[in-house]
């Protein structure tokens, strides 16, 4: 019988979005992050963020090398509402080098996610991988 393989040995395996339901947690990710964020904030009672939650894994399991994805739940810490400048949820921010970038509600696919991503990216001079097309047509 093998042992089991160690994370560094079969790799990260399947990924999905990070869940952060305190503020200060999350402003620490998006202050040290190396790599650019998204983030959707949602009320854990809310239909239409429970609907994209699962894009947001999809999303993680797609971009993983190059795009940390967040799934931050308003609920427990109402703290996070004000700290965030939320009006309503859900909401879509896109986070680079500490600071948003870009921000849209969260009705979104995992793709429409990406190319949002990629184009908000582009215009900081962070170029996303060539698979990604901001304009609309992933290769």
């Amino acid at each position: 019988m093998t042992a089991p393989a160690k994370p560094s040995d079969a790799g990260l395996g399947p990924r999905a979005a990070l869940a952060v339901d305190d503020a200060q947690i999350l402003v620490a990710l998006i202050e040290t992050s190396r790599q650019p964020l998204i983030v959707q904030f949602r009320s854990a009672t809310e239909r239409a963020g429970k609907l994209v939650s699962p894009e947001l894994d999809t999303l993680a399991h797609s971009t993983g090398d190059w795009l940390t994805v967040v799934d931050a739940c308003t609920t427990s810490d109402p703290a996070m509402t004000e700290r965030f400048h939320l009006v309503a949820t859900p909401a879509v921010v896109v986070y680079c080098d500490g600071a948003e970038i870009a921000r849209t509600d969260g009705n979104r696919q995992a793709k429409e996610l990406e190319r949002f991503t990629a184009s908000a990216l582009e215009h900081t001079g962070h170029v996303p991988p060539s698979s990604v097309d901001p304009l609309g047509s992933a290769s």
